[in-house]
Order: C-alpha cells, then sequence, then structure tokens
C-alpha cells in the first residue's frame, strides 16, 4: 500500500500536493496530512475521504529546538511510504529572521527528526523523502534565505541519508500560480510580481531555468517518490529546469 506523509500542506506548493495526493485516480490510497489546522483544505468528500489529519497546533512543541517529534507517533496507526516537506515562510511574512529560520530550519529538522523515528517503529516504512527548498540554496551563502535553505537540504541529508533509501532535494525557481488560478494570496511579494510579469523574457533568456507552476512542483514530487530510476543518488538534487523537464509532457 503506498501513503504519504505530508508537512506544509496548506502552502503554496503543499496545497497543490495534497489535492494530487488525494484524487481517485491517485496511486495513494492515505494521505497523513500534518497541520496545524487541516480543516483549511478545501478538498471534496471524495478527496478527503483519503486524507488522515494529524493536527499539531502549537508546532514548536513538536518541532521546535529541544521537542520531541516522537510525541505524535501514536497518531500513525501504520508507517507511511514516502514523506514530503512543503514548509516555508519568507523572513517578511514572519516577521523576524528568527521566526523565519523556526520555520525553515528547526521546524523542517524536527519533522526529519520524526521520519528517523517512523523507520524504527514501522520497520523502515518510508522509502524516500522529498524536500521543497529554493533555487539558489547555499550553506555559504552571505543572505538569510539562500543560507538557510542550504543548511535545511544539508542537515536534511545528513539526518535521513543513513535511514531512508531516497531522498530528493527539489529547487525550484519564482513560483507561479497555474493558468486559471485565482490568485487570492494577500502578501503576494513585490519582487513576485515582476517575476512573473517578466516571465516570458526570462523564458527567451533561459529555458525553464527561473519559474515553474506551483503544481508542477508538486506533480514532481510525486512523480520522484513513485519512480525510483529518477533517483541517481542517495541524496539527490532537483534544480528548477530538471522539475520542469519531469513535468513537461505530463
Amino acid at each position: 500500500m503506498t501513503t504519504a506523509l505530508v508537512i506544509g500542506g496548506t502552502g503554496l506548493v503543499g496545497s497543490h500536493l495534497v489535492k494530487q495526493l488525494s484524487l481517485p485516480n491517485s496511486a495513494f490510497s492515505k494521505v497523513f496530512l500534518i497541520a496545524r489546522n487541516a480543516s483549511k483544505l478545501n478538498l471534496s468528500d471524495e478527496a478527503s475521504a483519503k486524507i488522515t489529519p494529524i493536527e499539531v497546533p502549537d508546532f514548536d512543541s513538536v518541532f521546535g529546538p529541544s521537542s520531541d517529534p516522537g510525541q505524535i507517533l501514536s497518531k500513525f496507526e501504520s508507517g507511511p511510504t514516502h514523506a514530503f516537506c512543503c514548509l516555508g515562510t519568507t523572513r517578511a511574512k514572519a516577521g523576524s529572521a528568527e521566526a523565519f529560520r523556526r520555520v525553515d530550519y528547526d521546524y523542517i529538522y524536527g519533522f526529519g527528526q520524526l521520519c528517523k523515528q517512523i523507520q524504527s517503529k514501522f520497520d523502515n516504512s518510508l522509502e524516500s523523502f522529498s524536500l521543497v527548498s529554493s533555487a539558489g540554496a547555499s550553506s555559504s551563502s552571505w543572505f538569510l534565505y539562500p543560507r538557510t535553505k542550504g543548511q535545511s537540504e544539508e542537515i536534511i541529508s545528513t539526518l535521513l541519508t543513513p535511514v531512508i533509501p531516497r531522498i530528493h532535494i527539489l529547487r525550484p525557481g519564482m513560483l507561479k500560480y497555474p493558468i486559471g488560478t485565482d490568485d487570492s494570496r494577500q502578501e503576494k511579494r513585490f519582487v513576485e510580481e515582476v517575476v512573473i510579469k517578466m516571465d516570458p523574457l526570462l523564458e527567451w533568456v533561459g529555458p525553464g531555468k527561473y519559474s515553474i507552476n506551483s503544481d508542477d512542483v508538486a506533480r514532481a514530487m510525486i512523480k520522484l517518490s513513485t519512480d525510483k530510476s529518477l533517483s541517481k543518488e542517495a541524496t539527490t538534487i532537483f534544480e528548477n529546469k530538471d522539475l520542469r523537464d519531469l513535468t513537461d509532457n505530463q
């Protein structure tokens, strides 16, 4: 039985991921969804039937520093087969550099710790772990955003490579809304507006290098989890163009 464990499922990529995983024709029979409030997802009754919500109102108490994510292991009746991490925010939205790092590093590390404990409790049920990072991620960057993303990539690879066969690091460029999707995010950033307007020019300069639809990132995550041949190493990094290539014919 193919099942999923998702955190960050109410965000831009995560919400598309949960909807795709819960489609009637999806290869996934069940989706464990960790969220502060799972009711924020507007799913059909048919899709909701696949969702097993694991509500964690206070992420700090479970995934924060010095916390034990294993405290929610009792909420799993079986071990999931694929884990997906779509956690992410911005410094502006988080309110401070410290709050940003809490989401983009501490919670991601905490989720990794949970997955490691799942492997121990459920006889290595997890076959893959997919993390949404960002283009330009580098732990040696002088800038907060790419540096934190790079550090998250490194800690997940170090923590989980010994216990999970396939680790996927996805580095999408600027995330776009699918054609025909209503953009309801009030916090949409100015730079994002500019890049979207420049997208035709960017595509001409470097086809597939700078932007990608958010639902295509979700589609790539699912494809990577179910197709073992796409993982070339224990930890495989997929840049924006790689993700575009994976989904262009779908």
